[in-house]
């Protein structure tokens, strides 16, 4: 019996949570690779997110090639690809999440968003 309400606290739990992550990305290629990482931008407003970015990417890079994933209180952004990394992209992901997270990857760049 004891079992039973600890199990419904728990399914009703999970069964409320409204935790979410909605993205969207955009990649605009720019020319050739430095090979130097760039500064990431970031703008917040009500609606979530945005961060721009350069990063060298295949040069045949499609939306397809990335996964943005939560692990705990972080933000993943990663991309995949098949090939050499030769060109050069600009990116722009906008985020939105809840519940908020503290700190966010973004293809290896590590951004610590807690005060």
């Amino acid at each position: 019996m004891k079992y039973t309400g600890l199990f419904l606290a728990v399914s009703m739990l999970l069964a409320c949570s409204d935790a979410f992550v909605n993205h969207q990305l955009k990649a605009e290629k720019i020319g050739g690779c430095t090979g130097t990482p760039s500064p990431v931008k970031m703008q917040a407003n009500i609606a979530g997110q945005r961060y721009t970015f350069v990063t060298c990417l295949d040069d045949n890079f499609d939306n397809s090639q990335y996964q943005l994933q939560r692990s705990g209180d972080t933000l993943v952004l990663s991309f995949t690809g098949q090939g050499r990394r030769r060109t050069a992209y600009n990116i722009t992901v906008d985020i939105d999440a809840k519940p908020m997270y503290k700190y966010i990857l973004l293809d290896g760049q590590g951004i610590n968003l807690a005060p």
